[in-house]
């Protein structure tokens, strides 16, 4: 039986000073969790004992490093990531101190690739990927504006803010929509 009494802490080894953390939020991809440090994006598996009554607190199961050369800012999993797929799908999105969005593709073994979107003027705050479909990203930034993209990096809108935007996600109920604060966009 499990001990709400008792406080939850679990740790995970990182050669680096951490900047940004997410788990995937879809169902087929829970498990992953990634870490955004100041110079990669370390991809993991973590399995919890609320899951899993054999697990003692925590397993995690290093899949693997993806240099970034410059500190990670946001970080976001597309809704295509998917483990149980043959070959297997691992795609997400960073922001980087840089101001730039990296979308990161890989098989796990020997296709990565990497697309750089440039158009924000300052750090990048959050990203999200439309969840339906993951075919477009929304990201914000200190530069005041809510952008939205293609995965292939043509930037479709940019919203004004009046101030830096510091979260960004999709509509639960309409995918159509992108919501930042009290921003709205309807493609």
């Amino acid at each position: 039986m499990f001990d709400n009494s008792k406080p939850i802490t679990y740790t995970v080894d990182v050669p680096d000073v951490v900047h940004a953390v997410e788990f995937s939020p879809f169902e087929w991809s829970s498990k992953l969790i990634g870490v955004g440090t100041s110079s990669r994006v370390s991809v993991g598996i973590c399995r919890f004992q609320e899951e899993d009554r054999e697990i003692d607190g925590l397993e995690y199961e290093h899949l693997r490093d993806f240099h970034h050369g410059i500190r990670v800012t946001a970080l976001a999993w597309s809704p295509e990531t998917s483990l149980a797929v043959i070959p297997k799908i691992l795609r997400f999105c960073t922001g980087g101190s840089d101001h730039k969005l990296r979308l990161i593709s890989s098989d796990l073994k020997n296709d990565d690739s990497v697309k750089i979107i440039d158009g924000h003027t300052d750090y990048i705050n959050a990203v999200t990927f439309d969840p339906s479909k993951g075919d477009q990203l929304a990201s914000v930034s200190d530069d005041h504006t809510c952008r939205v993209w293609d995965t292939d990096g043509t930037q479709r809108i940019c919203l004004p803010l009046g101030s830096p935007g510091m979260s960004v996600c999709w509509h639960r109920d309409d995918h159509m929509k992108v919501t930042k604060f009290m921003y709205t966009y309807r493609s």
